[in-house]
């Protein structure tokens, strides 16, 4: 097995990467639509591998596809965790969400943390790990596994410091006990979610650790196995080995962002050559390109006037595709591996760039709005909206193209 992900670093390094078949392709035509979104499959599969690497292979990885994938797209991210060796679960957090992948042919195991927006029937019908966090929800799915005389997968959740879903540690353990006397239901996995792993204080993330491990002891002492433990989200898998359980549990990672550069040092420190690669762009083109003299106010409030004589291209994305508003007048975009500012208010379709001192644009000619160039990656964009980097990206309108390249 370290031969072969040897060989699968090779791969990342050299291309080309093989993997799984691909069972949602992007064949999306993008030539009618002003804006869309890349996925870089290459970089997915990379990341995939440097934290299966980081965390060994001994420990599961399941990636987190809950907001439509962290806005990367709930199938296309789907299908590039199902072609990865390296990615053993997917988390979504509405039911309807695992019944899509199973729809489109995603096999792997899939629990959902928690949305029941349809029949847990149906959950049960397409084998998908049902999360139990309250009595309620126990009681339902053991009465129905015991109806339709099917195998059900269950999942607990521990509230161990966060105060949302899940059960205390202290009543953690009578539901396990009431849940295995069934014979149509098996606990495959318990888990938790940290209040704040992400900050400098580390006391109460050891503390919630601390009261997970009891927790663990009490079901080792009844002689019941539960296969996959998991507490950590990305910035513990990337901090604290004590947190990785049987299973990471990773979101922003398998996309290349993380809260904090410091956790992603840490990492590679622990582990050299340790990489994670933003896998998403937003691309649009320019629809139409101005001259404009003097004293001219731009957009809507008029919030920019020009200074001196500026040639202006307006670019077909905006607020309605996901693009923030509050990048007006700080933002900016790419053109020609130019980087250039945008003037005036972000639109709902549409946003104004100036490119005056780049007489090479053209009308048509494709802008990279968000992406891996200096200024306009996510931390770039995250910071100039005063945001974290996982508040850019899931606003991304589920309807643009989303093309895995």
């Amino acid at each position: 097995m370290l031969q072969k992900v040897h060989n699968f670093s090779q791969e990342i390094e050299n291309g080309p990467v093989k993997t799984g078949p691909f069972l949602y392709p992007s064949l999306t035509k993008v030539h009618n639509h002003t804006c869309w979104l890349e996925i870089d499959k290459c970089r997915f599969f990379s990341n995939a591998y440097w934290l299966k690497k980081l965390v060994g292979l001994n420990r599961n990885i399941a990636v987190v596809l809950k907001s439509n994938a962290y806005g990367h797209g709930l199938l296309e991210a789907g299908s590039l965790c199902e072609a990865s060796p390296f990615i053993n679960y997917m988390a979504v957090f509405l039911l309807s969400d695992a019944i899509r992948l199973r729809n489109k042919g995603i096999r792997k195991p899939i629990v959902v943390l928690g949305g029941y927006d349809l029949s847990l029937v149906e959950g049960i019908n397409h084998n998908i790990d049902l999360v139990v966090y309250d009595w309620h929800i126990a009681e339902d799915i053991s009465t129905l596994a015991r109806s339709l005389k099917k195998k059900v997968n269950v999942q607990i959740k521990v509230d161990t410091g966060l105060v949302r879903l899940g059960f205390l540690p202290e009543e953690t353990i009578a539901v396990i006990d009431y849940l295995v006397q069934n014979p149509f239901i098996s606990v495959t996995g318990m888990y938790t979610h940290f209040a704040e792993s992400d900050a400098q204080d580390t006391s109460f993330t050891f503390e919630q650790i601390s009261r997970m491990q009891w927790v663990c002891e009490k079901v080792k002492e009844r002689k019941i196995t539960i296969p996959f433990i998991h507490l950590a989200n990305t910035a513990a898998t990337l901090r604290f080995p004590e947190a990785r359980g049987t299973m990471v549990r990773c979101g922003g990672a398998l996309y290349g962002s993380y809260k904090d550069e410091r956790f992603y040092e840490h990492a590679k420190t622990i582990l050299p050559g340790f990489s994670l690669k933003t896998c998403l762009s937003l691309k649009s083109r320019i629809m139409m390109i101005r001259e404009v003299s003097v004293g001219i106010p731009i957009g809507y409030a008029r919030t920019f006037k020009t200074t001196k004589p500026m040639r202006l291209a307006i670019v077909g994305v905006g607020y309605y595709d996901g693009y923030d508003r509050r990048l007006s007048n700080t933002g900016k975009m790419v053109i020609h591996n130019h980087v250039v500012p945008i003037i005036g208010r972000v639109g709902m379709n549409m946003t104004t760039v100036d490119i005056t001192d780049i007489p090479q644009i053209k009308k048509g000619d494709e802008v990279l709005v968000i992406g891996d160039h200096d200024g306009i990656r996510l931390k770039d964009v995250a910071r100039q909206m005063g945001v974290i980097e996982y508040e850019v990206m899931p606003p991304l309108n589920p309807s643009l193209p989303r093309i895995i390249i």
